[in-house]
């Protein structure tokens, strides 16, 4: 690690990113989040703080925390950048690297001009971190074939904070000392995805049959397959005489259209991009919530921490989830019901099983809620910092 340096002597903390905000993924959540904690943290310490991303065109709006339902606690810099991700789509792979390297170019020259004595520099993206002396990159996956340059930049970096231990474990096997990464999966805002509404008011609003059992996802569909939408939706097939509905929220209209199949099941419910409001309500609405992760894909298995199985836990609703690393790093056989991954058929067994018999599930439904409360953004931010403050990470 690098030298440690004084805490007296901090004057910023910058938190860059270079993705558009608001966003439909579930990363904008936790960028926002984050950034609330961390403001909070810098306030008493009397360090500035502020969030910088690309100035991007955006379909959403540029109000971010309207969006998301946060109060203007810190500032958001927008930095300019080409826009070619939106503007010149067809330039495919080069459109994003056009629009990454301007955005860095912006970035240069707003550190320069806004100099400070010492300041801490966080990103999401790898490329950005390498660009400063000692500065922290949060890891959320790894190229499957990391290349020399890959490996470059991450020698470059003061510090890692990893989603997962199979990511730790994975930096390490790419030359990463174990003492330079700390482990902090996602987390939730308890207050935010308190399930308050009764499920019987939840499924009025709805329009929701009070006597189905509900399954819910929530989440991306298709963009990522190892989220395992197939498998929920072979399931769901099977379940269609088994009066028991299954509700998935979180497609995009592109997406949407190539399951126009499904609309003739009456029992699948397809739902498009929600904002939190609206997921907190189909929760409250629902019996039990699905995570059907696939193996096969590194991510999946060993780098991914579900915002969705935070969520679910929040919601105190019962989780059937796939049985791989990355999901037993946060719930067990005590806390949820654990199956076979790209598995249809063990999937339609643990639903009928809840269906059938949901009081012998209560106690895992307790065991999740209570495993919760430890993943918070506020005591997540906490250790971030303190192993900041503790251990190094200066730029200037």
């Amino acid at each position: 690690m690098q030298q440690a340096f004084k805490e007296k002597n901090i004057a910023e903390f910058l938190y860059i990113t270079n993705n558009r905000l608001p966003v439909e993924r579930a990363h904008g959540i936790q960028i926002m989040s984050m950034c609330a904690e961390l403001k909070k943290i810098c306030a008493e310490k009397k360090i500035d703080f502020a969030l910088i991303i690309p100035n991007r065109k955006n379909a959403l709006g540029t109000d971010a925390f309207t969006y998301y339902g946060f109060e203007k606690t810190f500032t958001i810099i927008r930095l300019w950048c080409i826009d070619t991700i939106f503007s010149a789509i067809w330039l495919g792979r080069l459109a994003y690297w056009i629009q990454a390297s301007t955005f860095m170019l912006s970035l240069i020259i707003y550190c320069i001009c806004h100099r400070k004595t010492q300041r801490i520099i966080y990103s999401r993206e790898l490329f950005v971190a390498a660009l400063f002396r000692n500065a922290i990159w949060e890891a959320h996956t790894l190229p499957a074939r990391p290349s020399r340059i890959f490996r470059l930049l991450l020698r470059r970096v003061g510090m890692i904070v990893a989603i997962t231990h199979g990511l730790k474990q994975d930096l390490i096997s790419l030359g990463v000392a174990p003492n330079d990464i700390l482990v902090a999966p996602d987390g939730i805002d308890l207050k935010k995805f308190d399930v308050a509404t009764n499920k019987k008011v939840a499924r009025l609003s709805l329009n929701i049959p009070p006597e189905d059992v509900v399954a819910v996802y929530t989440g991306s569909f298709f963009q990522h397959s190892w989220k395992g939408v197939d498998i929920l939706l072979e399931a769901a097939k099977i379940l269609a005489h088994d009066h028991i509905r299954i509700i998935l929220i979180g497609g995009h209209p592109e997406e949407l259209i190539l399951m126009d199949e499904y609309k003739a099941f009456p029992h699948i419910t397809l739902v498009g991009h929600s904002n939190t409001d609206m997921v907190r309500m189909y929760l409250a609405a629902a019996d039990m919530a699905i995570l059907p992760n696939k193996s096969g894909s590194r991510i999946s298995e060993h780098h991914t921490s579900p915002l969705k199985l935070f969520e679910y836990m929040a919601a105190q609703r019962l989780i059937i989830a796939s049985r791989l690393p990355s999901i037993c790093e946060i719930v067990d056989d005590s806390s949820a019901i654990l199956i076979e991954p790209n598995n249809p058929t063990a999937l339609v067994n643990a639903i009928r099983s809840a269906a059938e018999h949901p009081e012998l599930y209560l106690n895992r439904v307790a065991a999740a809620f209570e495993r919760v409360k430890k993943y918070s953004w506020a005591e997540r931010s906490e250790t971030i910092m303190t192993e900041i403050l503790r251990c190094k990470t200066l730029n200037s």
